[in-house]
């Protein structure tokens, strides 16, 4: 499994690498390129900062309101360590955010993102992808993004799972895909 797992990696890398250099020699045919939005996640930081800042303000002009001036001093820490902690990892979450793109290419879809000085990239070729599927909740469908996922493989094979999460007009991506896999199936 080990073994499995190794060869793989070392076909994703070399996948990555031999990407890395037909970029560098020629342009990718690039169907679609977008990035996720920002939208949900500055929400969230919102409703946190609004809802904590609430509550803490709550608690403090009620000293007493759980039985005792220190039950309430202990209540109110906690809120406040639970939304400075809420908020950093909404702010990482953010900043990888702003770091990610997603790419849809004649022949794959891709996710890259960096952080910290490194690149990230996974890659699905669409001849490999099986099934695909848009999902949008109330609040996306309000805000006109949603999700795309890509499942490849087969019972024999693990099936591998790329995810565009908060995409704008996922519709497009969805259709685009659809598109470029019918061209694969005349082929």
């Amino acid at each position: 499994m080990s073994h499995e797992h190794t060869d793989r990696q070392q076909a994703s890398e070399t996948d990555t690498d031999a990407q890395t250099d037909a970029s560098d020699g020629q342009q990718d045919d690039v169907i679609v390129e977008t990035q996720p939005t920002l939208k949900p996640t500055a929400i969230a930081i919102a409703a946190v900062v609004l809802l904590g800042t609430g509550i803490i303000a709550y608690l403090y002009a009620n000293p007493s309101l759980l039985g005792s001036v220190d039950r309430t001093e202990i209540a109110l820490n906690l809120v406040a360590i639970l939304m400075v902690i809420a908020l950093v990892r909404l702010l990482l979450r953010l900043y990888v955010l702003t770091r990610t793109r997603y790419v849809l290419t004649t022949d794959a879809v891709r996710r890259e993102y960096t952080l910290l000085y490194r690149s990230f990239s996974r890659e699905l070729p669409l001849a490999k992808v099986r099934s695909h599927e848009l999902r949008r909740n109330r609040t996306e469908t309000l805000l006109g993004i949603g999700s795309v996922s890509f499942l490849t493989g087969s019972v024999a094979q693990s099936p591998a799972h790329l995810r565009f999460q908060n995409v704008p007009d996922p519709e497009r991506i969805r259709s685009q895909v659809r598109e470029r896999l019918s061209d694969e199936d005349l082929r």
